[in-house]
């Protein structure tokens, strides 16, 4: 059976490819040599041979959740892109202008080892079970700081305001 269009997976997949352009962009500017590639598990190689996966998360941004997909079919166990990703880091946007940035077998340990703690969720777009990260309980020895550092783009802004803001964003998708 054919798969139905789905609008909201094309926007999605179009602020991934617009995440992939800012990273690279970012990683140029900091010398690392950056070349695109389109390979299973990633999108991005360094002059230094890391292989880089980059995604952006809207789920990130309301929720302080980085969203895994730990399977790709729940139902039948096939492995998701947390599992089986070739890269060796991980840079998830949760706006055009911050990233957690981690190292991915690091973090794909963290969570398996910890993966009962973690709330689970099924995707919106298929039958893969997606893992909701805590941001702030990721540790530090699973970041990437010299790629994370260069991302971050911090906002002087309250709660309160931060609030409004991801009120109107949602306002918007109804």
């Amino acid at each position: 059976m054919p798969r139905r269009y789905n609008p909201l997976f094309a926007k999605d997949v179009q602020l991934g490819n617009l995440a992939v352009k800012k990273a690279y962009s970012i990683l140029r500017d900091a010398g690392l040599e950056p070349k695109v590639v389109s390979e299973k598990g990633y999108d991005i190689v360094l002059g230094d041979g890391r292989k880089v996966e980059v995604k952006f998360d809207v789920v990130m941004d309301t929720t302080g959740n980085l969203g895994g997909e730990w399977w790709s079919d729940r139902e039948v166990g096939d492995p998701g892109w947390l599992q089986y990703s070739d890269a060796d880091v991980l840079i998830q946007f949760h706006d055009m202008d911050n990233a957690v940035v981690v190292d991915m077998q690091k973090l794909a340990d963290w969570v398996e080892k910890n993966f009962d703690d973690f709330e689970k969720k099924p995707s919106k777009y298929s039958n893969a079970e997606m893992v909701l990260i805590p941001v702030d309980e990721i540790p530090e020895s699973v970041k990437v700081p010299e790629i994370g550092n260069l991302i971050r783009m911090d906002y002087a802004l309250s709660d309160d305001e931060l609030d409004a803001i991801r009120g109107r964003v949602r306002r918007r998708r109804k």
